[in-house]
């Protein structure tokens, strides 16, 4: 359960396109989360997206450290996210953009990433 795998990840442009257009979205700080419900073949309830922008982190060795942080905090509070997701029979794509200018630790994304996921949960059980 606290892997992320490949049929996990969100790759297709055509959904990224359209979860910026016309998917929801809430700030977090230091996260941006965007989220959409939508049908799709998976065994799991969500696909992630994970971003750190390039205009905020030139060095990619920065943004790389940011991604494997938020990665590791989403391995961390999927479970309670996907057990949500699962009791409601929903399937989601979900986008995670670092939008903070400070590299912040991972505690502090942690924190930010489960209050995100949770809030998530709450909106789309209305």
């Amino acid at each position: 359960m606290f892997t992320f795998r490949k049929a996990e990840k969100l790759c297709s442009k055509k959904d990224i396109e359209l979860l910026y257009k016309s998917g929801s979205s809430k700030t977090f700080y230091p996260l941006k989360i965007f989220w959409k419900v939508n049908k799709f073949e998976s065994s799991y309830p969500a696909r992630v997206l994970i971003t750190v922008p390039k205009r905020l982190y030139k060095r990619a060795v920065d943004r790389n450290l940011m991604k494997r942080r938020i990665r590791e905090a989403y391995r961390h509070a999927k479970p309670n996210f996907y057990s949500e997701l699962v009791k409601k029979e929903i399937k989601m794509d979900v986008l995670i953009m670092y939008v903070g200018k400070e590299k912040e630790e991972f505690t502090a994304i942690q924190k930010s990433l489960e209050t995100g996921l949770k809030k998530i949960g709450e909106v789309i059980s209305k």
